[in-house]
Order: C-alpha cells, then structure tokens, then sequence
C-alpha cells in the first residue's frame, strides 16, 4: 500500500467517525463501502455487533470460488474470520501460524484467520464478480463501482438521530 492510499485511509477514517467512542451503547453500525479517492460512500447498511458479512468472488488464477467471512465485533471493529474455498492452489492456504488453522472437508478449504482488517481495502475485480452478502442482501459489487475502483469496508457509528437518515 503506497502513502497516498495510506493517507486516504486516514482521511476516510476520520471523516466517518470510524474510530469515536461509543455512547453507552446507544450508537449504532453501519458498514460502509467508501470509494477512493473520491471518498464517497457508495453503501451503507445496518449491522450489529455478532454479525457476519460476506464476500464472494471468482479467484483470479484458479477460477474457482473463493468465500471470505467477516465478523463485525461487539466494538464495532471488523474482523476477518475464515476464508473458504474449494481448491488448496497457488495463492491460496497461506496461514503464519500453520497447519492446525488449515481445515479440508471432501468439498472445502478454509483458513482459519480471526484476524483484524478494520477498515480493508478491496479493488473491485473485473471478472471476480465480487459479490458482498450483508444481512442477507446481495450485492455484486459491479453493480455499486467499476472494475478497478478501489473500495474502502468500515464501520460507522452513528448516533440514534442519524439512523432514521439510512439509505436503502
């Protein structure tokens, strides 16, 4: 990641409150898909702590499906938990602490991770067909950006007053 993205992170990250202290639990979350550099949010959505979110997409040498899950946590941090997919291949399975976080059932791999990317960057693929699952709502990303665009995943707090302003 060069200065400039690093920079632009910063920028998002103050200007949505990602990182204010929550009021007494009365606060709210929202996952946010921003855009860079533009720093426009392109997404929103309601999320509570405990939730799971999704992103599915077509890995870019194997062709084959590729499942990383997302934890939101009680604090409203955004925690990568596992990635599944159906072929051990190049690019795939790299885990720093070892074989014991790899699992293989007859049709899946996944990668225990439990690691935090709060917030992540995702560059929208123009054949991955990226697609986030929230809340049971589907959203192939090239539906919201372009091939190419860069993305920016991060939690919202916001205050009760402002929840009634939520784009759907």
């Amino acid at each position: 990641m060069n200065f400039k993205n690093i920079l632009c992170t910063i920028v998002v990250v103050l200007m949505f409150g990602v990182l204010s202290v929550p009021s007494r639990g009365a606060d709210s979350f929202f996952l946010i898909l921003v855009k860079l550099p533009e720093n426009r949010i392109l997404l929103s959505r309601p999320v509570m702590g405990g939730d799971r979110f999704y992103i599915d997409y077509i890995h870019s040498l194997d062709k084959t499906p590729v499942r990383d899950i997302f934890l939101v946590s009680q604090k409203g941090e955004l925690i990568l938990l596992e990635e599944q997919y159906e072929w051990y291949g190049a690019g795939l399975a790299f885990h720093p602490e070892g074989k014991g976080n790899i699992l293989f059932d007859e049709n899946c791999t996944r990668v225990l991770i439990n690691r935090p990317y709060d917030p992540f960057h995702l560059r929208v693929g123009h054949i991955a067909n990226h697609t986030l699952t929230v809340n049971s709502e589907k959203i192939p990303l090239l539906s919201i950006a372009n091939g190419g665009d860069l993305l920016v995943f991060a939690i919202e707090r916001r205050p009760p007053k402002e929840q009634d302003h939520e784009n759907k």
